[in-house]
């Protein structure tokens, strides 16, 4: 064979081989660009991705149950190739994976699956999900995903946007996430990307052990007729009335008082007027304050120093008593939520409750040693407990 019919084989190889790539992608449902490869999804655990492809139809027929997500048996859903939010200022990353889930090419739902040391637990929410679709994310462009000062970044060879604002106040030294992102932000694409893969394989598990000493040791800030939207021998979820974000202030807490009170007596307070009620600043407080502050309207709950039980969670439920649950960050931040659902699937027990930062509802799969969701690209376990019946 002589050199110009061999340089005529490896040209029309090479143009073959660039026709095929993209179609073989295609075939899977995703219409990937020739430096895609997943680097990212590679290395996240089989273990994450078994474990959201096991329940996360479960998560869309609860979620389906009380929101404007639908579920249809008939309707395709896919699970999308799992993401990490990278933290630059963090040195001890999370074992924290997030998977979209797909209809018709569009995120309807984001899964949060989170690895504890008592095992594999999931969340999901609406949280990114818009932001998502404004990305055209189910397109599989390379998309790299990090924390730069209050914001999150989505970014790829052809943009650079903040997508989300962090606002939830966190506990990091400001001094050394300014370093540290600043750092990050002086390399390219490229670098950025081979770094956030680098930092996925050192990624540790939460430890819920851990969270419930600290817990211990000390308070942690958090920041008409009532009647059920569901109720059927495997659920139960309260007919919210008037439930309350915080806005920018940390007064998750009150807001969380505000969501109880405004459900059990039909009103419309704000967390502003809470703590108004009961003279206490715009200001994070303690599941002491809460208590209090429930006390003048006229609802008396009682404190536990740990997660309720699923049995203690169906009892105040059935009683239309939402729970104010406590729950704590690895970096020792707290946030206040609100608990107001529960369901049974197979073997599977999830619970609903309204996260007042996001200002809409959290399916989170119930874990008796430690329930674990997340919120603001951080880690959350409930911890303490505020509620009628303990």
């Amino acid at each position: 064979m002589n050199n110009n019919v061999r340089k005529m084989l490896c040209i029309m190889l090479s143009i073959c081989f660039m026709l095929i790539q993209p179609l073989s992608a295609s075939a899977v449902g995703l219409e990937l660009d020739n430096t895609q490869t997943f680097e990212i999804s590679t290395q996240v655990p089989p273990e994450a991705k078994e474990f959201a492809n096991e329940h996360y139809l479960d998560v869309i027929e609860v979620y389906a149950t009380y929101s404007d997500v639908t579920f249809e048996k008939d309707e395709k859903y896919e699970l999308g190739e799992p993401f990490v939010i990278y933290s630059p200022a963090e040195e001890n990353q999370e074992e924290l994976y997030y998977f979209p889930i797909f209809c018709n090419r569009k995120v309807i739902l984001n899964i949060s699956v989170i690895n504890t040391s008592k095992g594999w637990t999931l969340s999901a929410s609406k949280e990114l999900v818009d932001e998502l679709n404004q990305l055209g994310y189910y397109s599989g462009e390379s998309v790299i995903f990090y924390e730069s000062g209050n914001q999150i970044i989505a970014q790829s060879k052809n943009y650079r946007r903040a997508i989300m604002e962090l606002t939830q106040s966190l506990n990091k030294k400001e001094s050394i996430k300014a370093i540290e992102t600043e750092k990050f932000e002086t390399l390219n694409f490229e670098e950025k990307r081979n770094k956030i893969v680098q930092k996925i394989r050192e990624r540790r598990a939460v430890n819920l052990e851990q969270m419930q000493a600290a817990i211990m040791s000390k308070n942690i800030s958090e920041s008409y007729t009532p009647t059920f939207s569901n109720d059927t021998s495997n659920s139960k979820e309260c007919q919210l009335y008037n439930p309350k974000g915080q806005g920018t202030l940390p007064i998750c807490w009150a807001a969380s008082v505000a969501t109880i009170v405004n459900y059990r007596k039909g009103t419309n307070y704000t967390a502003k007027n809470v703590c108004d009620a009961i003279g206490v600043p715009y200001d994070g407080n303690t599941i002491s304050t809460k208590k209090e502050a429930l006390s003048h309207y006229n609802i008396e709950y009682s404190i536990s120093r740990a997660q309720l039980s699923l049995a203690k969670i169906k009892t105040n439920i059935n009683n239309k008593y939402p729970i104010a649950a406590s729950t704590i960050s690895s970096d020792g931040s707290g946030h206040a939520i609100t608990v107001y659902g529960y369901r049974m699937i197979s073997t599977s027990d999830y619970i609903i409750f309204w996260n007042s930062g996001l200002e809409y509802a959290q399916v989170v799969y119930y874990v008796g040693s430690g329930t674990t969701y997340t919120y603001n690209n951080q880690t959350w376990t409930w911890t303490m407990s505020l509620a009628k019946y303990i």
